[in-house]
């Protein structure tokens, strides 16, 4: 019995003993892996830097992968399905994972982006605006759309022989196995193929593919379909578009998201007939897509560009419904998706074969459920409509870097932020802007639009109208823009008189031609005027005296009580201030015999039809005025009769009958010998030999 006993005790020692010695070779096992895997690392490292040199080299002016700098604010918690509700306290900018290896055709070295020009479309934008618009763009990159710049999946054939794995003996049995394989090179692999290894394999060695599989770390397609395969999250594939993982034993959903996670770009995701389609909240009897309440729904958040899940397609609805389990961010990048498939699907972008910005003329994005947008370069972009959608901030869209943008429709979106419609001065171009839909906080419609006016008074517009011109399909004019100015920039009374008068003339002469007040162009462009023409402008307050060398001034149709400098005008040959019902005659007529003025030969001053009709008014304005005008010929649009002139001369000269006889018949020799146009009718130049000889008369 006791020679048993030592016996056991001598048996157990043994056993003992290979257990160190079990314990001590995994370690050294162990230690050679990481080795290896620190070789692999080198090695690695060294050819991704050779591989990125080599891309550089080709895309030098641009980014890596994907250069779409959205700078939008993150997103909340969905407040209902299909809408987001953004916070407008904090941005975002995101830009996608480096791509070493990825084919993009670049710039060519040497290429400039083209200049903003200033003062386009032969308007004037103040240039400190301008200054200020650019300042805050400063750092925006201009947008690409996401499909024409990241890697696609290819068809097996067409990846080279070298990067393809199409068998399990092709790859080596652990890490550490890498250095008996000297033609394995891990970096080139791009196509992974492992069906039904459960026939040539055991069931642990395919436990321990994870590791392997890793190192093939450029893999963009991986099929691995009844391989009796149970943990997933040791597989790290950055670059995965591809991963077909059907027929399995994965039941971890935290395994997969892992998984899933590390691939940021993978469209393409199969996990049909494993145990985790068969869970309580995803059972694949019922359909192959989670149900509302899954938390699998984050694998499209770990993997924003997922596409396929178990062979069907995601749709829209699914994606929204996966946001609700995400964070601020990760909804922001939902967001971004959404607008990339938009972006995908409009015209001209849909038809092209490569990326030009140049060509996006108009952009219809109509009821695409957008929460962000980013249309920075397209310089050449003039119409863009966003009816209908979520979009709350457009202050960071872009759109200021559009130097042609003349249209933009937001109507029906959720904007409300003041602000934001303060911000669309920043677009320099902008002509015609819809905003109905949008739930503003004004107090009425009339204080909505005259904000708008206000904030967009210095757009180019056209010639002879700055600022925006259409407003809600309804053209803004100048009394708006008067308004606009009291209402909401509080001008003061004086300082509005000066602004109508200002719009009025560029109304008739144009902007580039009148220049700003005060500057060198404004004073030689009054000094250097002929004829002004304002009639129905509402103007109240006019002053012309710089304007000295003009000959026709038509105020018709405003309120006008007087007008300044009126004397100066020593040139005036037609004066018409009829229709301005608050007009002071006694002080207009003081005016023009102060000096006085003697060239005038057409004069309306009447307020209306019936004032001129009247004789006492006719009289009295043609004695103050008509003895100082001798080629007076008109007034208030009626000729002046020849028996009207000669009681006037004879009333100043005191006549006799006699010498008015005379200067009547001198008179109708003189209408009928001369032109209408220098004819004079005083009575020194009617008589023969001054503007008629006797042997020409008929």
């Amino acid at each position: 019995g006791g020679g048993g006993a030592a016996a056991n005790g001598d048996g157990e020692g043994g056993a003992g003993s290979s257990a160190d010695e079990a314990d001590a070779a995994a370690s050294a096992l162990d230690a050679e892996a990481q080795a290896a895997a620190a070789a692999a690392a080198a090695l690695e490292a060294k050819e991704l830097a050779a591989a990125e040199q080599a891309v550089m080299a080709l895309v030098k002016n641009l980014t890596d992968d994907y250069v779409a700098l959205l700078d939008c604010p993150p997103v909340v918690r969905l407040s209902d399905i299909g809408r987001f509700d953004f916070s407008p306290q904090l941005q975002e900018i995101f830009l996608a994972e480096r791509e070493a290896a990825l084919r993009v055709e670049g710039d060519e070295e040497g290429d400039e982006a083209p200049a903003w020009p200033r003062g386009t479309n032969g308007t004037d934008y103040p240039d400190d605006l301008d200054d200020e618009r650019l300042k805050h763009v400063d750092g925006v990159i201009a947008y690409v759309p996401r499909h024409f710049c990241v890697r696609h999946v290819r068809a097996l054939t067409e990846y080279p022989d070298e990067a393809r794995i199409s068998s399990r003996a092709e790859l080596p049995k652990s890490v550490k196995d890498v250095g008996s394989m000297p033609d394995f090179n891990p970096v080139r692999i791009l196509f992974l193929w492992l069906d039904s290894l459960t026939a040539t394999v055991t069931q642990r060695e395919v436990n321990k593919l994870g590791p392997v599989v890793s190192m093939c770390y450029n893999t963009e397609v991986l099929i691995m379909r009844d391989c009796g395969l149970s943990k997933v999250s040791d597989i790290n594939l950055p670059k995965l578009l591809h991963a077909d993982l059907s027929n399995n034993k994965v039941k971890d959903l935290k395994g997969l998201l892992k998984f899933a996670g590390r691939a940021a770009e993978l469209v393409y995701l199969n996990v049909a007939n494993n145990p985790i389609c068969n869970r309580k909240d995803w059972r694949e009897d019922e359909g192959p897509h989670p149900n509302e309440s899954s938390r699998a729904w984050r694998l499209c958040l770990v993997c924003p560009e997922l596409q396929v899940l178990n062979d069907v397609p995601v749709n829209r609805y699914e994606l929204v419904t996966a946001a609700q389990f995400g964070t601020s961010r990760q909804q922001t990048r939902m967001a971004v998706r959404f607008y990339h498939e938009a972006m995908a699907a409009a015209e001209p972008i849909r038809s092209m074969t490569e990326w030009n910005p140049l060509a996006v003329v108009e952009l219809d994005l109509t009821n695409q459920e957008l929460q962000v947008i980013q249309v920075a370069g397209l310089i050449n972009l003039k119409k863009l409509v966003l009816a209908g959608n979520y979009l709350a901030v457009i202050s960071n869209s872009g759109m200021s870097l559009c130097e042609q943008l003349e249209d933009v429709d937001l109507s029906a979106n959720l904007i409300q932020d003041a602000r934001e419609v303060e911000w669309l001065k920043f677009i320099p171009s902008l002509k015609r802007l819809s905003l109905q839909g949008c739930p503003f906080t004004f107090k009425s419609k009339r204080d909505y639009r005259l904000f708008v006016i206000y904030h967009t008074r210095h757009q180019r517009g056209i010639a002879k109208r700055p600022g925006l011109l259409e407003l809600d399909g309804r053209v803004i004019g100048l009394d708006e823009r008067v308004q606009a100015l009291k209402v909401i920039g509080r001008v003061r009374t004086r300082a509005l008189h000066l602004a109508r008068w200002h719009l009025a003339l560029v109304s008739e002469f144009g902007q580039l031609r009148v220049g700003r007040p005060g500057s060198d162009l404004y004073a030689g462009f009054l000094e250097g005027l002929r004829v002004l023409k304002l009639e129905g402008k509402g103007l109240s307050v006019v002053n012309v005296t710089y304007l000295k060398s003009l000959a026709v001034l038509d105020l018709r149709f405003n309120f006008l009580k007087a007008v300044t400098g009126l004397e100066l005008l020593t040139e005036l040959k037609s004066l018409d201030l009829s229709w301005n019902p608050q007009l002071k005659l006694k002080r207009t007529l003081h005016q023009l015999c102060a000096a006085p003025v003697t060239s005038l030969e057409q004069l309306a001053l009447a307020p209306d039809p019936t004032v001129a009709r009247n004789l006492a008014y006719f009289r009295r304005v043609l004695q103050a005025v008509g003895r100082h005008n001798h080629k007076l010929r008109t007034l208030d649009h009626v000729a002046i009769h020849p028996d009207m002139r000669a009681r006037m001369y004879a009333r100043l000269g005191k006549w006799k009958r006699a010498r008015i006889d005379e200067y009547r018949l001198q008179l109708a020799f003189t209408i009928s010998c001369t032109a209408v146009e220098g004819r004079s009718f005083h009575p020194d130049d009617v008589v023969a030999g001054k503007q008629w000889e006797p042997a020409e008369a008929t």
